[in-house]
């Protein structure tokens, strides 16, 4: 969150966190160790809009005030942990930063949506929440990898090509400009 905190970011950001928590917890398919939703897109735009810090802190406390109130299992904090990673990682990938380094010879707009739904769904999601899974229930994690699989394969794909919609849309000048106001 390198610019000056607003009331506006501030309002956007509460909507975010509320808009995630019903994403999670009411629109997704849920069973015991597999969810397929789409509570990341609130995330998504906090990181995309406002930078990796905004995405964490909308990550973490959505994960919080879901959890203390539309609990769906044990609250484990390592989960909060991978909620703030994905929505830092938003705001890290989709940043200027990373987008100036990215190959020349591959479509600049094509490669932040996948490189973020890679990262989160393979390594923060199949293996990390595996792992918490696996310390929470003392199940088995190679056990545990063969099912969540099939998790992460479709939501890699349904991930990367909303993020790739969410960035076409996002990175509009218009839609900058009416949400970085200072009123």
């Amino acid at each position: 969150m390198s610019e000056k905190i607003s009331l506006r970011m501030l309002t956007v950001l509460a909507v975010l966190i509320a808009m995630q928590i019903v994403l999670s917890r009411f629109a997704s398919i849920s069973a015991w160790n597999v969810r397929i939703g789409l509570g990341f897109i609130p995330v998504a735009v906090s990181g995309i809009l406002f930078g990796p810090a905004a995405g964490a802190l909308v990550g973490a406390i959505s994960d919080v005030i879901g959890a203390i109130l539309f609990p769906s299992g044990a609250f484990f904090p390592g989960f909060t942990l991978k909620a703030a990673l994905s929505g830092a990682l938003y705001g890290f990938v989709f940043s200027g930063f990373f987008r100036k380094r990215l190959a020349e010879g591959m479509p600049r707009q094509i490669v932040p949506p996948l490189i973020a739904a890679l990262i989160d769904q393979w390594i923060l999601g199949f293996l990390l929440n595996t792992y918490f899974i696996s310390v929470l229930y003392g199940s088995s994690f190679k056990g545990l990898l063969a099912v969540r699989s099939v998790q992460a394969a479709v939501m890699c794909v349904v991930q990367a090509i909303l993020l790739y919609v969410l960035q076409k849309i996002l990175m509009r000048p218009d839609i900058r400009k009416v949400l970085s106001r200072q009123h």
